[in-house]
């Protein structure tokens, strides 16, 4: 994984270089050429170099190295032509300091019998402690299910004075002390509640994980009743939509934002749900088992946004029995009633940010209906949507959902 840190205290001012050129000349004469070229057989001699650190940073602390892979380096050969490369792929070039120490000022990179340095500040305070903000990312997984926590942000602090994002960490189960790549974790069933983020030396506080026995059906995985089959299993039927556009776009859609800029279980969500829409989750299950069902929805009461664009800044929260009628159906009920509490609210939430934060979209929260006994064969949950809250805009608005997740309790 690429280490790329961010300076995020606005008190350091120092000159963060995307691209730093620098220029020395070497003696050609002075037989001090390494080995290169693409045959291996060449005794190569540069007469200058130019390094390109994309990316780059002029501050460092004691024991951090400089990213070779972000070293791009094109040496002037002594006959007149050019060769470019990363660093950290040729085997003959040479940078030192490898790791730094108290002291150091400077990286001096040699190739060929030349060389170039460029100035770098070496602090020497120590990292302190590392912290992690899961935003948007679940904690929650089926179990079989990618986990993936590469979309958290954790920072590293070193003493009381610096701060900085970072994304070469790796998640941790303490318990058995495996160490993960942020997006391979791999669990079993059950809470794991002694995991945590380790970055150099130093962990986070820890965290917990649940993997549970069953699946996840992703909500934007959408058919219209048209498009139905015998062989169709766990996916989201729309009955009726809005009548305002198409069947496919309205009273149901997916949400038009990535899952890099928007995080949600399998990438997207369903939006613009809409009042008299009427959509149904399909549950296969090949035995009759008991199972909790939960959903992951988060409200869509735009009460303020920047400048008209759906921007938000202010979202209302949201009474979820006010926005749907849900019934359960299989092979032994008929659009069963499932009663939810008013007490279950899909919260809002706010910016600071003038602009607006699309992520308050989607402030995901859990509503959970309880155990039922899936039969074999379609489950259906249908719901139909009664929503009377109005947004900033006038529109008839109720929920975005995520997904629904099937929990067996045997």
């Amino acid at each position: 994984m690429k280490s790329v840190k961010k300076l995020v205290f606005a008190t350091v001012a120092l000159l963060m270089l995307a691209m730093i050129f620098f220029t020395a000349c070497g003696n050609k004469n002075d037989g001090n050429g390494g080995t290169g070229g693409n045959d291996g057989n060449t005794t190569v001699k540069a007469e200058s170099l130019q390094v390109r650190y994309d990316g780059g940073q002029d501050l460092y602390f004691v024991g951090d190295s400089v990213n070779l892979n972000r070293l791009v380096i094109t040496a002037t050969l002594d006959n007149g032509t050019k060769k470019t490369f990363v660093a950290g792929k040729e085997s003959e070039c040479k940078v030192e300091p490898s790791v730094f120490k108290a002291g150091d000022d400077k990286v001096t990179i040699t190739y060929g019998g030349a060389s170039v340095s460029f100035d770098v500040t070496v602090v020497s305070s120590a990292l302190s402690e590392v912290t992690v903000n899961f935003g948007n990312v679940g904690t929650t997984y089926a179990h079989g299910t990618p986990v993936d926590l590469s979309g958290i942000t954790v920072t590293a602090k070193y003493g009381t004075e610096y701060s900085f994002v970072v994304d070469d960490y790796k998640i941790v189960d303490k318990d058995s002390g495996t160490e993960y790549e942020p997006d391979e974790v791999n669990l079993s069933v059950g809470a794991h509640s002694n995991m945590c983020v380790r970055y150099k030396n130093v962990e986070s506080s820890a965290f917990e994980l649940y993997i549970f026995n069953g699946y996840i059906v992703e909500a934007e995985n959408i058919k219209t009743t048209e498009q139905v089959t015998d062989a169709d299993k766990n996916f989201v039927e729309l009955i009726k939509s809005t009548g305002e556009n198409s069947a496919t776009t309205t009273g149901l859609c997916p949400g038009p934002i990535s899952k890099a800029e928007e995080p949600a279980s399998g990438g997207s969500y369903l939006g613009e749900v809409k009042t008299d829409a009427v959509f149904a989750f399909h549950i296969w299950s090949d035995v009759e088992r008991e199972a909790d069902i939960i959903l992951r929805a988060a409200s869509g009461l735009l009460e303020q946004d920047y400048n008209n664009s759906w921007a938000p800044i202010v979202m209302g929260d949201m009474q979820f029995n006010r926005l749907f009628n849900v019934t359960y159906s299989n092979s032994s009920v008929e659009n069963q009633p499932i009663a939810i509490g008013d007490d279950v609210i899909l919260e809002g939430g706010s910016t600071e940010n003038p602009n607006g934060d699309w992520l308050l979209w989607v402030g995901w929260k859990d509503v959970v209906f309880g155990s039922v006994t899936l039969k074999p064969g379609d489950n259906v949950f249908t719901f139909t949507v009664t929503s009377d809250y109005k947004n900033c805009h006038n529109s008839s608005c109720a929920a975005n959902v995520d997904r629904m997740e099937v929990r067996f309790k045997d």
